[in-house]
């Protein structure tokens, strides 16, 4: 079985002093620029919830 192209669209923002990564028209918060080792765990949970 084929799997579906997944995405998901990121911008940076100021919130409360410090920079996040947050998913863009949403605005969900992913993870602060300063850890950005974790946001690949956390988009690929995104992700998982945005095909359920």
């Amino acid at each position: 079985m084929d799997r579906p192209e997944w995405s998901v669209e990121v911008e940076a923002k100021r919130v409360g002093g410090r920079w996040w990564f947050l998913v863009a028209g949403t605005g969900e918060g992913v993870v602060p620029v300063d850890e950005v080792e974790q946001a690949p765990a956390v988009l690929a949970g995104i992700l998982a919830r945005e095909v359920e």
